[in-house]
């Protein structure tokens, strides 16, 4: 049996590992349309501040020779023929398959915002985009990013720290809005524009300016930014790959299946927002998804996605900890402590007196135990002394 993957993240290493799991004989190749090894693409920011691609990597390059996965640098794929079971290339190789799963199905397109062909619109989806975007930035001054998402926001800071002048437009009206209480986000926005990032909320870019390359955006008031870099968050792949419109379908929130093309899918269309999002998916969910669509391909039950207790990541020299539930409803108590000597924040969620999650901002100490008492299910009136000065040892 030969089973080929088209992707460059950790999803489709994970896919490999649990496809040699169940078939120890199987031959497995993973082509990386990229150029480069698979890759975590949550921390494709860091390319910003001059991470090299082997710091990025999923896995050492000895997992793959342990494990007798190929992997395939130094082949395009031009597309798709599900039913003749081919894999086309570039220069008009044709490779047989087995089961063929694709991860990175085409390019990345921006949708039909005026103006995002010209030279100078970047989307930081991939490493590549990354390494084009830092190599552009000395023709440049003020940079300007559609911010609605963490790497969106990490891209941010590191552009300040270059000293660009960063503008960040927000769709909602404060910082992270799917997962952070407005009290938490504002903390953390207060920070950053100490640092000089200007944020503008409650709008949207709609229009890149220029002529072939970028002066200025548009905005929905009708404003218009000077920029000569512009960074969007709001992008989508296009499945060029392959034609579906005479194949047969059979899909599950993991994926869609063709033939015997499994087409993986994007999980921030399903997964809870109040827990997800693009940087949480990539760090925590790939196991459980590449091992569905395993599942899938063996005829076997999946398994159900769930959060981790704790989801973590930086921004600038913040770190966050989300723990349990992190936005209040108006079931919950919230109780709250700001150390502004050291920019910490820390926001504890009570539901009828049991503890079920906190936000914690540069505030690592109490994590731990936070998360044990998370998972305990312990009441209040149970701790000694206040919730909000408890520090775990």
């Amino acid at each position: 049996m030969y089973y080929a993957l088209i992707g460059n993240s950790l999803l489709s290493v994970k896919i490999a590992e649990k496809i040699r799991q169940s078939d120890p004989e199987g031959e497995i190749s993973i082509f990386c349309p990229e150029g480069v090894l698979p890759y975590q693409r949550h921390l494709v920011a860091s390319v910003l501040a001059d991470a090299k691609i082997a710091q990025l990597a999923c896995v050492s390059e000895d997992f793959y020779t342990t494990n007798r996965i190929k992997v395939v640098l130094d082949k395009k794929i031009a597309k798709v023929h599900p039913k003749r079971k081919r894999i086309l290339t570039e220069d008009k190789e044709q490779i047989p398959f087995d089961v063929l799963i694709i991860e990175d199905g085409g390019d990345i397109v921006f949708g039909d915002m005026k103006g995002v062909q010209k030279q100078g619109v970047f989307h930081l989806k991939t490493f590549r985009d990354a390494e084009k975007l830092l190599s552009f930035l000395g023709l440049c001054e003020i940079v300007i990013l559609e911010v609605n998402n963490i790497v969106a926001l990490q891209a941010a800071c590191h552009l300040r720290k270059l000293n660009k002048e960063v503008i960040a437009v927000i769709p909602s009206g404060h910082l992270l809005s799917d997962l952070l209480d407005k009290d938490v986000a504002d903390h953390l926005a207060d920070h950053l524009q100490r640092s000089g990032i200007r944020f503008i909320y409650h709008n949207a870019i709609v229009e890149v300016l220029g002529d072939n390359e970028v002066k200025a955006i548009r905005l929905k008031t009708g404003k218009v930014l000077e920029s000569q870099l512009v960074v969007l968050s709001q992008t989508d792949q296009s499945l060029s790959l392959l034609n579906v419109d005479d194949l047969a379908k059979e899909e599950t929130t993991d994926c869609v299946k063709y033939e015997d093309v499994y087409c993986v899918k994007d999980l921030t269309r399903a997964l809870d927002r109040s827990l997800w999002e693009d940087f949480l998916i990539h760090q925590h969910v790939s196991s459980v998804q590449a091992q569905n669509i395993v599942a899938m391909i063996l005829k076997q039950p999946s398994a159900t996605i769930t959060a981790p207790l704790m989801r973590s990541f930086d921004v600038s020299d913040l770190s966050m900890h989300l723990l349990g539930v992190c936005k209040k409803d108006d079931q919950a108590t919230a109780y709250m402590k700001v150390d502004y000597k050291i920019n910490a924040y820390k926001k504890i969620f009570v539901y009828e007196g049991v503890i079920k999650g906190a936000v914690l901002i540069n505030n690592a100490s109490d994590a731990a135990a936070l998360s044990r008492l998370i998972a305990e299910g312990k009441n209040i009136s149970d701790i000694t002394g206040s919730i909000v000065d408890y520090q775990g040892g």
